[in-house]
């Protein structure tokens, strides 16, 4: 009786759990519909960072806009208009011309006054003096730059090397000193250093090259050069006009190496002017003096009220005009030393040419515009099939007329790297057919 009791008094314990099933598909879905809002969580996560971590950026670590660098535009030289208005607005002038003054003195007398002059010695040296001091004036925008490079000899024993040339000061921007330069001197410097008109010597770095026309822009630190009273006393060069303002007769002064040595002068007056073509993708204004120099004269031409008119090269339209000094006009350059002063590559697209003139527009129903008269090889020009014949009539919306406004609107729109539509008019049998090209412009070196 009692065993009896005992075995039903026990029976739950041996009692067997069965497990839950495992539902497969329920438990596929919720690792699918996890997996799915995980990525969803992601990508909304991703998204919200990349949208806020400018914000955020610059909120925490605010970046000033660097100030943008700019020279004297031909916009702002006078024109000859300009002159005309400005002679109307002086009465007095029309005075003197309707009434001759009583005290003018006729031709007779004027003669007679010029036959009693006698040129002395010591006229002559005033004049000099004069000039000596007007250089001496123009020096405080001049600087001597010395190339200092790495070099071994035959027996693998490292040395210095040096080489000189010229410098001006043009710009005092953003605590950096910029000086204009000839960049053959400088390009395979390890150091660069800068002696100023005042002795002060500070070492410099590149900002931007242009291996065609041989110009360099370079930067001194301006807490490197001195304090800030310093900095303020330090002159730099005004840019002038090559153009309207410049004209045959001009009393010019050449700076730099003119004559083939540092510091060397010359005196003389611009004797003609012209364009050099065949430049890639700009023409170049020459000027041309009468000032007597070196085969290799590099330097500034100054005009006589202080301003940079020219920078001297020693490319020559004529062998037998080899010992003249000639410039290319600074109202050409300004577009170009403003890029390069702001740390930017020119512009490159890759041709040669010229302006349809209005003779062959008239006889020869060439219709205005950038004629193309060749295309550089392995240029973005030739790779997008720009070809010699072209004419470009517009660069995206940017109406063209001649090569000036294609070379103005290239420095003053675009940028290296930028991709345009070129539009432009190909010969086709009888008549032009317009087309439209897309060119990434890659940077002159």
């Amino acid at each position: 009786m009692s065993d009896f009791n005992t075995v039903s008094n026990n029976d739950f314990m041996i009692e067997k759990i069965k497990e839950r099933p495992v539902n497969r598909k329920k438990l596929i879905r919720r690792t699918v519909i996890t997996v799915t809002m995980a990525i969803i969580f992601g990508l909304v996560a991703c998204f919200t960072f990349l949208l806020l971590e400018p914000i955020i950026s610059d909120y925490l670590y605010p970046e000033e806009e660097p100030e943008k660098i700019t020279f004297l535009e031909d916009d702002e030289e006078m024109k000859p208009e300009d002159m005309l208005e400005e002679e109307e607005e002086k009465p007095i002038i029309q005075i003197i011309q309707q009434e001759p003054a009583k005290n003018q003195l006729d031709k007779e007398q004027v003669d007679e006054i010029l036959d009693a002059f006698e040129f002395e010695k010591s006229h002559y040296i005033q004049l000099h003096e004069v000039m000596t001091d007007y250089v001496e004036e123009l020096s405080q925008y001049m600087v001597t730059i010395t190339s200092v490079q790495e070099e071994y000899d035959w027996m693998k024993n490292s040395y210095e090397s040096t080489s000189g040339t010229f410098g001006v000061v043009i710009k005092k921007i953003n605590d950096e000193i910029l000086i204009l330069t000839d960049y053959n001197v400088i390009k395979k410097a390890n150091t660069i250093q800068v002696e100023f008109h005042n002795g002060k010597v500070n070492n410099a770095i590149l900002r931007g090259k242009h291996t065609e026309m041989n110009l360099a822009v370079l930067s001194v630190s301006q807490k490197e050069y001195g304090t800030a009273v310093e900095v303020e006393q330090l002159a730099e060069a005004p840019m002038g006009s090559s153009r309207v303002l410049l004209k045959s007769g001009e009393p010019v002064v050449a700076l730099g190496s003119p004559m083939g040595v540092i510091g060397s002068i010359g005196y003389g007056m611009v004797t003609a002017r012209t364009e050099e073509t065949g430049m890639v993708d700009f023409n170049y204004d020459v000027i041309m003096t009468d000032i007597y120099g070196s085969q290799y004269a590099k330097g500034i031409l100054f005009n006589m009220a202080g301003e940079i008119v020219g920078v001297i090269t020693p490319a020559k339209l004529g062998t037998d005009m080899k010992n003249m000094i000639t410039a290319y006009g600074i109202s050409d350059l300004r577009l170009m030393i403003t890029a390069l002063s702001s740390g930017k590559k020119v512009p490159y697209l890759g041709i040669k040419g010229t302006s349809v003139t209005k003779e062959a527009n008239v006889n020869s129903q060439i219709p205005y515009g950038a004629y193309i008269e060749d295309v550089v090889m392995n240029s973005p020009a030739m790779m997008e099939g720009l070809q010699k014949g072209d004419i470009i009539v517009g660069l995206e919306d940017i109406e063209v007329e001649n090569y000036e406004d294609f070379a103005a609107a290239m420095y003053n729109n675009f940028y290296a790297g930028q991709s345009i539509n070129v539009k432009l008019m190909r010969p086709s049998q009888d008549t032009y057919k317009e087309m439209s090209i897309d060119v990434v412009l890659s940077g002159a070196e």
